[in-house]
């Protein structure tokens, strides 16, 4: 992989990303976002770890049931949280840092982040500009279908993915699957 700055991102969510056509304010909202940055000075040196975002966030309703059973967020550790409009730009600053972005479903927390800041009429959302590698799109060809984090963490680490659904620890599985997969050159 040629970029010197690597952003890998996760978000969990109210909800499924519907159609672009869809009106925003029945698009779901973001309750988790996570980043880590990494970056190399030369191509053939190892990556190092520089920064991270780790944040919950406050969405407008209360989630549901459904959302907490998947993720093991719950309304109360999110009541004192700050909304999505505080962290927006932090999360374009730290994301404008970057030339390349990483990914598990990639597309999907793409456009939970567009949707978010076109909420707040922000359109300088840089993901268009940058390099992107998602894990989902980048492991078809191998695995002939699309694949979830913990069969690729199963897959290329050969252990459990303990604690799939929180935003930080997808981060760091994402970033290990990515790593492995540029070992056996598929990156």
């Amino acid at each position: 992989m040629r970029g010197k700055v690597v952003v890998v991102f996760d978000t969990e969510t109210t909800g499924f990303v519907g159609p672009g056509m869809l009106p925003l304010e029945k698009q779901p909202h973001i309750i988790e976002f996570s980043a880590i940055k990494y970056a190399r000075m030369e191509l053939d040196e190892p990556w190092q770890k520089i920064d991270a975002y780790d944040a919950l966030i406050k969405p407008p309703k209360p989630i549901t049931d459904e959302i907490r059973n998947i993720t093991g967020i719950t309304n109360e550790m999110l009541s004192d949280c700050k909304p999505f409009v505080i962290h927006a730009p932090l999360i374009l600053d730290f994301m404008n840092s970057c030339d390349t972005l990483v990914g598990q479903n990639i597309t999907f927390d793409e456009d939970m982040l567009k949707a978010e800041f076109a909420r707040l009429n922000i359109t300088d959302w840089p993901s268009g500009k940058l390099r992107r590698y998602c894990t989902v799109e980048l492991n078809e060809p191998v695995f002939g279908r699309r694949v979830n984090l913990t069969e690729l963490v199963e897959h290329y680490l050969k252990r459990p993915h303990a604690g799939a659904h929180r935003a930080m620890v997808d981060v760091v599985a994402t970033w290990e699957v990515f790593n492995a997969m540029m070992e056996k050159g598929l990156v």
